[in-house]
C-alpha cells in the first residue's frame, strides 16, 4: 500500500502536465469600470418613458378602489348602463415647472341623479420631483413626471344632500365627521400616467354632527358645528392619460419589464390599496393578500385571497327613541314621527370584515402567445374566470324602545358566487396591477331576519402592490 502512494504522488506531475495540451484556461484583461446598479424608476423609464420630454400629462382613473352596486334595486331598465355611469372618475392635470418641480389639478365629482347627496372635489398640488435633476444629469431619464416625490396638497370638498330626508338610507355615525378641506404633506412614487403610490399625512377641516334640544340628530349641515381633525393615509392610484408634447411613441422593449419572456407559476401578492387611513374620529387598517398558482402549463390558475378589515369609529351614544306629534287646526293628529335620541358623550364603536374568496382563472391567448414566442407561460394578460367568497363581518343590531335601548352583537354572513373579468400584470420588480369586474349572486346571512337578502351585484376590484 505504502508503494502504491508514492507510485500515485510522483506520477501526479506528469498527469497535470499532459492535460495542458487539453485544456487551455484563458483569463480576460478587460478591466470592468463600473456596475450598473438599476432601480424601479429606471426599469420603467427603459419599458415606458420613451426617451422623451414631458411637459403637460392629462390623466384618468378610478376615484375608488372598490365599487359595488345592487343592479336588482336599481331602478332602471339597463342596470349596467346605470351601474356604468354611477363609476365616479378622477381628472388630473400635471404642468411641470422646471426639470423638478410640477403642479397638478384634479377634480372629482359625485352628482348621479339618484344620490342622496352631491360632491364636488377639487384639488391643488404643489410637488418636487428630489432626485430628478440628478438622474437628468447623468441621463438616465429625461425631464418627466416618473419618480419619487414630496408634494403639498390642498383639497376642498363642495356637497350637499339632494334631501335631508334622504339620510337615513345611511347609518348617523357615518356623517358624523365629514371634512370640507384638507391640507396635507405627502410623499409618494409616480410612474408616468399610470400608478401612483404614497403616504399623507395633514389636517381635516370639516362639519361635525349635533344635537339639538329634543335629543334628536342634528347632521353636520344642519348643526352649524365645525372641527379639526389630524389625518394619515397610504394613497394607490392607477390610471391612463396623454403626454404633451405629442411625440411619436418609440418602440420599447417592454417584456423585461412586465416579465414577457419569464415563466411564472406562483405569485404572493399583497394589496396596498386602501391599506390603512387614521383620523381622530376614525380608523381603519385592511390586510389584503393573495396566492395564485398555474394548474401545470396551461393557461388556468387558481387565486387564493384573504382579506381582513378593522375599523373603530366615533359617535354619539343612543339613549332611546321619541315621538314627535303634529296636530291640525281642528287638535286632530296629523302625524306621527318617530326617531332615535341620543346624549353628547362619545362612543367608540369596532367593526370587522373577514373575507375568504377563491378564483378559478383562465388567461385569454396565452397558450398562443406562447406557441408564437410572444410570452413564457406565466400570470399576465387578460383573463376571465370564476368566482366564489364566503365574507364574515360585525353587524352590531340595535332595538331601540320608548324604555330604552338594547343592542345584540352578531354576525353577518355572506356567500357570493358569479362570474369575473379583469386584466393582471407583473413586473420584474416584484410589483402588481389587477383590475376586475365581477358578476356575482349574493345571499346575506343575519342574526336578525330581514328582507332583501339574496341579492345580484356589480363588482369591480382595483388592487395594486408587491408581489413575488
Amino acid at each position: 500500500m505504502k508503494k502504491l502512494i508514492i507510485l500515485l504522488i510522483t506520477l501526479l506531475p506528469i498527469i497535470v502536465v499532459g492535460q495542458t495540451d487539453s485544456v487551455k484556461v484563458s483569463f480576460s484583461e478587460e478591466s470592468v469600470t463600473k456596475f450598473e446598479k438599476t432601480t424601479l424608476i429606471d426599469e420603467y423609464e427603459k419599458a415606458f418613458g420613451n426617451n422623451r420630454v414631458v411637459k403637460s400629462a392629462f390623466r384618468i382613473g378610478p376615484a375608488n378602489a372598490n365599487m359595488q352596486a345592487n343592479i336588482e334595486t336599481l331602478r332602471s331598465i339597463y342596470p349596467f348602463v346605470y351601474f356604468a355611469k354611477s363609476f365616479t372618475p378622477i381628472f388630473e392635470f400635471e404642468q411641470k415647472i422646471g426639470i423638478d418641480k410640477s403642479f397638478i389639478v384634479s377634480y372629482v365629482g359625485r352628482n348621479t341623479r339618484k344620490s342622496v347627496m352631491t360632491e364636488n372635489i377639487f384639488t391643488l398640488e404643489t410637488r418636487w420631483y428630489y432626485e430628478m435633476k440628478k438622474r437628468v444629469a447623468e441621463g438616465r431619464q429625461k425631464p418627466n413626471i416618473t419618480g419619487k416625490y414630496l408634494s403639498l396638497k390642498a383639497l376642498v370638498n363642495l356637497y350637499d344632500y339632494i334631501s335631508y330626508s334622504s339620510i337615513i338610507l345611511f347609518k348617523p355615525q357615518t356623517f358624523f365627521f365629514r371634512p370640507t378641506s384638507s391640507y396635507s404633506v405627502n410623499w409618494g412614487w409616480q410612474f408616468g400616467n399610470n400608478v401612483n403610490f404614497g403616504f399623507s399625512a395633514g389636517l381635516l377641516h370639516g362639519n361635525k354632527a349635533g344635537i339639538d334640544q329634543e335629543n334628536g340628530w342634528l347632521n353636520e349641515k344642519q348643526s352649524n358645528k365645525k372641527d379639526i381633525s389630524w389625518f394619515i393615509s397610504s394613497n394607490a392610484r392607477a390610471g391612463l392619460g396623454l403626454y404633451l408634447p405629442m411625440k411619436k411613441k418609440i418602440a420599447n422593449n417592454t417584456c423585461d419589464f412586465l416579465q414577457c419572456n419569464y415563466e411564472v407559476n406562483q405569485l404572493l401578492k399583497v394589496n396596498l390599496a386602501n391599506a390603512f387611513y387614521l383620523d381622530k374620529y376614525q380608523q381603519q387598517v385592511k390586510l389584503d393578500v393573495a396566492y395564485e398558482r398555474k394548474i401545470g402549463h396551461s393557461p388556468l390558475s387558481v387565486n387564493s385571497n384573504i382579506t381582513g378589515t378593522f375599523s373603530n369609529y366615533t359617535t354619539y351614544t343612543q339613549t332611546g327613541m321619541s315621538l314627535d306629534t303634529t296636530y291640525n287646526s281642528n287638535g286632530d293628529i296629523q302625524s306621527i314621527i318617530s326617531y332615535v335620541t341620543y346624549k353628547p358623550d362619545l362612543k367608540g364603536r369596532q367593526t370587522y370584515v373577514a373575507k375568504l374568496e377563491e378564483q378559478l382563472r383562465y388567461y385569454i391567448g396565452m397558450n398562443k402567445r406562447v406557441a408564437r414566442g410572444q410570452s413564457a407561460s406565466n400570470l399576465n394578460g387578460f383573463y376571465v374566470g370564476l368566482t366564489g367568497s364566503y365574507q364574515v363581518a360585525s353587524a352590531l343590531s340595535t332595538f331601540i324602545d320608548f324604555d330604552g335601548i338594547r343592542e345584540v352583537n352578531g354576525s353577518e354572513k355572506q356567500i357570493n358566487v358569479g362570474l369575473m373579468l379583469g386584466y393582471q400584470v407583473q413586473t420584474n420588480r416584484k410589483s402588481f396591477i389587477d383590475v376586475s369586474t365581477s358578476i356575482l349572486r349574493q345571499k346575506i346571512i343575519t342574526p336578525v331576519p330581514r328582507p332583501g337578502l339574496l341579492n345580484t351585484i356589480l363588482d369591480f376590484s382595483l388592487k395594486l402592490g408587491f408581489a413575488r
